[in-house]
């Protein structure tokens, strides 16, 4: 983040010549070329955010400057500015953004001076820097918009600020833990090997605010680029020749950002500044209050989700609801009747009336909501309904992002919550608040009828409902969030000591597992005690307070009216009735107004999550050729990197894969081989370079359906996964769906895969619970065979570590079975990753009358092709 610093205009610069002169050339060359150079993520962030002034396009005409030196890093196309014509091709920046950037970087440069006592930036901070900057720029690129940075950003600056405080030290293990009422805990250890615990100081806090606002304004930047990207893309997705097509440029846009609070109309106006090549000051959602937001959820939800069929059958479903709220509502007029009837028998009907409807109306309200139930439930489970949208999201949701740190947390939670926020919205709509509207209508109708005067103290008490629900709103939303994001963080943090439960006992590892996970439901009973004290506070002024002083004031009223002889007992009593049945709604309303913000909110997480995945692949696949187009399957990288969680694990990789060829990757634990292997499966996608297969590129090859590129490959993981409550069939059909019995039987002899085979068979239906490592393997090897022969016209295999937790002869087994394969289907391509060099010596190796394999070589050494070998004879 100190790479922002520069030389003020007019003012001597505390920075070395070569730096100074390096800011120089980096504005001169990011005005020219739009970024497009290849500049450390450091220099990329002084060239995306150094102001302009004084250094123009027509700066062109002056000899070049020599290029700066390098760091040898390399930043993705995507993260300096790659879109042709963007917003970074400006002349300058708009004065607000570079006024916060010189203030940002003035006091992050006055701060850098006083920690080091020296303007140069040590190495070890430079790396942290450049981590944190590609970390924001993943983000956007993955989420599309941030409108602040997140609280794992948040959690690494913390821990630059104090690595940098405390640099002399040279502090390790860095953690920065939130104390609530006490800022921050600081615990590392020293170059001494001593464990350091203090309180972050004053200094560190300064420090920690710039870095904040600086990454806060990055990652602004990126938002910009990112909706250049978007409109481009919705551009490329409607027919220009086609009426409106503006209109339906706009509509994709908006639907993109609508979930972060941006409108149609700030949408409008930002194409249009696009298009003219100028960049608004800041990127963020219109000011809209909490209501309009949950509106216009609430209609994504109807428009989106609901059928036309499905919403005639809920606005019925509804207004007979309501119509039995209005009922409910107009009963308590017969005790009015009952009370002023001047019979006893007249009294009894009154009262006998009153008790039936109570009780009919009853009945019917929960028939009407078991119905309204089983509705909601159909339409969840209906074609394209929710839950079909979000098991596809989930199968479509790219690799990269499932690798995320927090990716499972994150899916958990939002898959249970979204489908039961889905569910309180259609409900909460008409089994609630429609009827209680209705109710609360009536009742004040009534009331109104009764006696006017009355009416209007219960009428007067609904302004300052509505002030206590807006005020709970306000209060309970930023806990919410919070909360939300500790739930993910929880659930994460479980199945991971799940998962590592062996590692985590017998590494005495468990007191610091154990108070990490302490730590979390620590915090998540302190924002549920908020939320409870939020909740109680509006219950309080509602139920505690409202309540009892409407109803003192009514019979206070009620007395003197009748004091007075202006009103009779009856009228009084049924007033009283009908101003508690109002407030009774009303309140409800109010309460329930409020939960449909957690509701809505989940909703928000849910669409972020899951973010219509499977729908955007198919409607690309429209475009795309099919798998049988390609002239064959030969592989070709061409300089691909990749970058995953901010870090950049695959750099330049550049080579090819003949088809029908085998090829090895070679190298060592950690150097990229299975990330590799996982781009060239198409799992991953390349953060920049290219990726073909069959001379094409591989986002330009169907992923879906029949004619997909998956239905031409087959993958063996180093974790072949197993569906241990499955059975023998479901195992091996699972990628293989028109395998037939006779060519399973056939490979699960050869495999002897003996606990299946029995006198009478295969028996297709034994479970594979309590498989054994080996037997995993060759089930997993099974699925892979039998997808090589029902390969027709050539394949690639992937096969990364097949052998992993096999013997001496059961892999030289696999070996001979691959071999068998290969010589039966010349054109498929295998693609190892081994480290068992036996292994790959027994498949070039010529046996028992076996032809030999000709093996090439790929060499990997940390995330970069070294060299290729010759084929092996």
């Amino acid at each position: 983040m100190f790479s922002c610093m520069r030389a003020s205009s007019g003012a001597k610069s505390a920075l070395p010549m070569d730096i100074d002169r390096r800011f120089f050339w980096l504005k001169e060359r990011w005005l020219l070329s739009g970024g497009c150079g290849r500049i450390s993520t450091v220099e990329t962030s002084i060239a995306e955010t150094m102001p302009m002034e004084g250094y123009r396009s027509e700066s062109a005409g002056r000899p070049e400057e020599p290029e700066p030196p390098r760091d040898g890093r390399i930043l993705p196309p995507w993260e300096v500015g790659s879109v042709d014509g963007g917003w970074l091709l400006e002349e300058d920046l708009p004065q607000e953004i570079a006024d916060r950037l010189d203030d940002y970087s003035a006091s992050v440069k006055k701060l850098m001076v006083e920690t080091f006592g020296q303007p140069e930036i040590p190495p070890e901070v430079l790396a942290d820097m450049d981590d944190i900057l590609k970390l924001v720029a993943d983000d956007v690129r993955q989420k599309r918009y941030i409108e602040e940075i997140d609280e794992k950003l948040t959690s690494q600056l913390r821990e630059l600020a104090v690595k940098a405080s405390s640099f002399a030290g040279s502090p390790n293990f860095v953690e920065v833990t939130v104390v609530p009422g006490e800022s921050y805990q600081v615990v590392y250890v020293n170059g001494q090997g001593e464990t350091v615990e203090r309180a972050m100081s004053e200094d560190e806090m300064s420090l920690l605010f710039d870095l904040e606002m600086w990454a806060e304004e990055y990652g602004q930047l990126k938002n910009m680029e990112s909706f250049r990207a978007v409109l481009e893309a919705s551009r490329s997705a409607v027919d220009e020749s086609e009426g409106n097509s503006a209109v339906k440029i706009e509509r994709k846009v908006f639907e993109s950002y609508a979930k972060f609070g941006f409108t149609r109309e700030q949408v409008s106006n930002l194409i249009v500044l696009a298009d003219e090549g100028r960049q608004p000051s800041e990127m963020v959602p219109d000011a809209i209050g909490i209501g309009k937001r949950k509106a216009e959820i609430m209609r994504q939800v109807w428009d989106e989700y609901l059928s036309s069929a499905n919403k005639s059958t809920y606005i019925k479903l509804a207004a007979g609801i309501v119509v039995l709220g209005a009922a409910e509502g107009i009963a308590p007029m017969l005790i009015k009747e009952m009370m002023d009837s001047d019979t006893v028998n007249t009294a009894a009907l009154c009262g006998a009336g009153y008790l039936s409807a109570s009780v009919g109306i009853g009945y019917l309200k929960r028939l009407m909501s078991l119905n309204f139930d089983q509705f909601v439930n159909e339409v969840m489970e209906q074609p394209g309904g929710l839950n079909e949208q979000i098991a596809f999201d989930l199968s479509f949701r790219p690799g990269e992002l499932m690798t995320q740190a927090d990716s499972r947390g994150q899916v958990l939670t939002a898959l249970q919550r979204g489908q039961d926020a889905f569910r309180d919205i259609l409900t909460s709509t008409a089994k609630f608040t429609a009827p209680a509207v209705a109710m609360a209508a009536t009742g004040l109708g009534m009331m109104m009828i009764s006696d006017w005067r009355l009416g209007l103290v219960s009428l007067a008490s609904m302004p300052i409902m509505v002030a206590i629900g807006r005020r709970a709103d306000r209060a309970g939303l930023p806990i919410l969030e919070k909360t939300y994001d500790n739930e993910s963080q929880t659930v994460q943090e479980v199945e991971d000591q799940i998962s590592a439960h062996m590692e985590t006992v017998l590494s005495g590892a468990r007191d610091r597992s154990g108070r990490h996970l302490e730590g979390l439901l620590q915090r998540k009973n302190l924002l549920a005690l908020e939320q409870s004290r939020v909740r109680t506070a509006t219950n309080m002024m509602l139920q505690d307070f409202m309540s009892p002083a409407v109803f003192a004031a009514l019979t206070v009223a009620g007395a003197a009216m009748k004091a007075s002889g202006a009103g009779e007992a009856g009228g009084v009593i049924a007033a009283i009735i009908y101003s508690s049945m109002f407030r009774n709604a009303f309140s409800g309303i109010v309460e329930q107004q409020n939960s449909l913000i957690e509701s809505c909110v989940e909703i928000t997480e849910l669409e972020e999550t899951f973010n219509g995945y499977a729908k955007e692949e198919t409607r690309a696949d429209a475009d795309r050729i099919s798998a049988g187009e390609l002239p064959d399957l030969s592989i070709d990288f061409r300089d691909v990197t990749l970058d995953l969680d901010g870090q950049r694990i695959i750099d330049g990789a550049s080579f090819s894969v003949p088809a029908g060829s085998v090829t090895q990757l070679v190298g060592l634990s950690g150097s990229g081989k299975t990330t590799l292997m996982k781009i060239m499966a198409g799992y991953y996608r390349a953060s920049s370079g290219e990726a073909r297969i069959g001379g094409v590129p591989v986002g330009d090859v169907k992923k879906t359906g029949p004619e997909s590129i998956y239905t031409r490959l087959a993958y063996q993981g180093q974790t072949p996964y197993v569906f241990e409550s499955g059975t023998l069939r479901d195992n091996l059909t699972f990628g293989n769906p028109d395998a037939d019995e006779e060519m399973m039987a056939q490979v699960v002899r050869e495999l002897r895969l003996k606990r299946f085979i029995t006198r009478k068979g295969v028996n297709f239906d034994g479970s594979a619970v309590g498989v054994s490592g080996g037997e995993r393997i060759r089930l997993a090897l099974a699925r892979t065979i039998i997808k090589i022969r029902s390969l027709k016209n050539g394949g690639i295999v992937f096969l990364d570590e097949p052998t992993v937790g096999l013997d001496e002869t059961n892999w030289r087994e696999v070996a001979r079975v691959l071999k068998e394969e290969k010589a039966c289907s010349p054109n498929i391509t295998y693609v190892v990753v081994s480290h068992e060099p036996a292994f790959v010596q027994a498949l070039s190796e010529g046996q028992d009358g076996q032809p030999a394999l000709k093996v090439r070589t790929v060499n990997i050494e940390d995330g970069k092709v070294r060299g290729l070998d010759k084929p092996s004879d």
